[in-house]
């Protein structure tokens, strides 16, 4: 029986290392799994595809024209065969930009009694002509999160509130645009407003409201959205056309399996700030949310699990300098 004993057997001191490791082991695999859920789950994969060119058919060429204050600078576009204007050559009637050195100075017309379809034309129209500037462009522009996390498994749920705010720190910089896109400062290519991955294409069946005013001789355009609750893989359509989405396909996702997830877009809202040449030179975005999900991790992680939910609301200002 001696022999049975003679043995060296591990002290405590000897085992607190290993004891160690194991714990930030497994504490690192359960940060990664909220980590992981915070970027799917705040937006994080609204930035990760590549800038798409957009897929309509409209001509938003810029050309030399002169401007008066008597009369409105237009730009008329051809639209395909058998659309609206098609049969006559004439298409959607957008606002020029004014060459350096004339005189841009052109009165609006005032927006009162304009229908909601004629609002929301004026804010595509516009946005969709911004979108499309190849020039040089200098803007102001900040992006921000504020959240709250109301529930965490898996991890102590004041650590995920301070992971949240660790992951969705504020972000102010000056983007410089040439050809319609640029580099931010956390190495995306973005093109020039929202959304990101196309043309503004949100119809009028998408709005709980719009409204128009006539300030400063720019229109001040406010759209409201509607409510659209989704899960992690679904794109919600209005909120796509119109602002963006949280595309978690295009997310790198091999640590984690997510077994649940919801994404409720509780009614998103932009302003905008056109001016005489139909260019926008505000542009304000709020997207108020509830996220959850639950997820527990691969490989050497797989006995590892949390979920995850919260509220909050992410938004973007951009400022344009013509």
């Amino acid at each position: 029986m001696s022999e049975l004993n003679t043995q060296p057997t591990e002290t405590a001191a000897e085992k607190k290392p290993v004891k160690i490791a194991l714990i930030i082991l497994e504490s690192t695999a359960l940060l990664t799994i909220v980590l992981v859920a915070l970027l799917v789950f705040m937006g994080g994969g609204l930035h990760k595809k590549p800038v798409e060119e957009p897929s309509d058919t409209t001509d938003y060429s810029y050309r030399e024209v002169r401007a008066s204050t008597t009369e409105r600078v237009r730009l008329s576009t051809t639209a395909p065969a058998g659309e609206e204007g098609g049969s006559s050559g004439e298409g959607t009637t957008y606002f020029a930009p004014v060459p350096e050195g004339t005189n841009a100075f052109v009165s609006l017309e005032d927006p009162s009694g304009w229908s909601r379809a004629k609002i929301l034309s004026t804010a595509s129209d516009a946005i969709n002509r911004t979108k499309a500037f190849k020039g040089q462009l200098s803007v102001d522009h900040t992006e921000s999160f504020v959240a709250n996390v109301t529930q965490a498994e898996g991890v102590p749920i004041n650590l995920a509130q301070a992971m949240m705010r660790w992951v969705a720190k504020p972000v102010t910089e000056t983007l410089v645009f040439n050809n319609g896109s640029t580099v931010n400062s956390e190495g995306e290519t973005v093109p020039i407003l929202l959304p990101k991955r196309g043309p503004f294409t949100l119809t009028e069946s998408g709005l709980t409201g719009a409204s128009i005013a006539l300030v400063d001789n720019q229109y001040d355009i406010k759209l409201s959205i509607v409510r659209e609750q989704v899960g992690m893989y679904d794109v919600p359509v209005n909120n796509a056309a119109a602002i963006g989405y949280l595309d978690a396909a295009s997310m790198d996702l091999s640590l984690l399996t997510i077994t649940s997830a919801f994404i409720d877009y509780q009614g998103s809202w932009l302003q905008i700030r056109v001016n005489s040449e139909g260019l926008v030179t505000y542009a304000e975005y709020h997207i108020p949310m509830d996220c959850g999900g639950a997820g527990h991790g691969n490989s050497i992680f797989s006995n590892l699990s949390g979920s995850l939910t919260f509220e909050g609301e992410q938004s973007e200002i951009w400022r344009f300098h013509w």
